[in-house]
């Protein structure tokens, strides 16, 4: 945290400055400004206080500082655990760095290049959990600590495993997925043809999470319905609509 030295000293020279947060009560040392407060908690609001101490004693603390929250040095996708695409967002964050570089192997590292808050990165090919790892150097050429982040690449769409209508109009289904999982399924219906899977779509019947449905009551005798079921892995793959159809009693 940076702040602004007082304008009087009480006639010794300041020797040590404190920064100290609110909560936690987690405190660091320095000579000057800025200080760097480690151990802070990523996501949590702080405000921090500073005292000056001299031959003669320390001072009472600061006012408060504003609310400073820090943040991971490097954040994957703003945070989320899948993806279905190779191309990445990096937000990074780092304190006096003028340069970085990755590694998505933990073994080959990228040249080095210009420090920015955004940066885009591309995994390696095949499904999985990818770690992705930065470090960063200042204008001193001193090197950073390693930072690492994860996230799941899955290119595959969900599998069909069964679906059925039984004479009551009971629909049942099953799909795997086994590198992101399921997270939801789209069920639409029709008469004359089988409707494309959109959630936008009138012929939409059902949208979420249970391997089953009851249309019973929504059905009329005599009519031959034409169903499609989509499945929704977490990372944003869809499924080829698997049909299914069955005239009513």
């Amino acid at each position: 945290m940076a702040f602004t030295a007082p304008a009087a000293n009480g006639g010794s020279p300041i020797t040590l400055y404190t920064a100290t947060s609110n909560p936690d009560g987690i405190s660091a040392t320095g000579v000057a400004s800025p200080i760097t407060v480690p151990g802070l908690t990523n996501g949590t609001s702080y405000t921090f206080t500073v005292t000056a101490t001299n031959s003669t004693g320390t001072s009472l603390p600061s006012s408060a500082s504003n609310i400073i929250t820090p943040e991971p040095p490097i954040i994957i996708n703003n945070g989320s655990p899948y993806t279905k695409k190779t191309a990445l967002s990096l937000a990074l964050t780092y304190l006096g760095a003028t340069s970085m570089q990755f590694t998505t192997n933990g073994t080959t590292w990228s040249a080095w290049g210009a420090y920015a808050a955004k940066r885009s990165l591309r995994l390696p090919p095949g499904n999985g959990l990818k770690t992705v790892s930065v470090r960063f150097r200042d204008s001193k050429l001193v090197i950073s600590d390693i930072y690492s982040a994860t996230i799941t690449l899955d290119t595959k769409a969900p599998v069909k495993v069964t679906f059925a209508i039984d004479s009551a109009f009971q629909l049942s289904w099953g799909f795997s997925d086994s590198t992101s999982g399921i997270a939801n399924y789209v069920l639409v219906r029709g008469t004359a043809t089988y409707p494309a899977c959109s959630t936008a779509s009138s012929a939409l019947i059902y949208n979420g999470p249970l391997t089953y449905f009851d249309d019973n009551s929504n059905t009329k005798s005599g009519t031959t319905y034409r169903y499609r079921l989509c499945a929704v892995d977490n990372a944003g793959n869809i499924s080829k609509g698997a049909t299914a159809s069955r005239k009513k009693p």
